[in-house]
């Protein structure tokens, strides 16, 4: 599964070692933490991309509740 084309991640090289995420899904801009390489912020910001996708998809198909 890709990530969401609505799907922004952000990288931000904070120092050695340190590396800022922030992915905009759907107009919001979610602070994903700090990670030790640039490797692991893209991939933990593809995953969370791919979760938010999947909830998105998810509300679509649930049927409505009954009152």
């Amino acid at each position: 599964m890709a990530a969401d084309p609505q799907a922004v991640i952000e990288v931000e090289d904070l120092g050695p070692q340190k590396f800022s995420l922030a992915v905009i899904y759907d107009g919001q801009r979610f602070d994903c933490g700090v990670y030790i390489s640039r490797a692991a912020a893209m991939q933990a910001g593809r995953l969370f991309a791919e979760r938010k996708e999947g909830e998105r998809v998810g509300q679509k198909k649930r049927p409505r509740k009954k009152s």
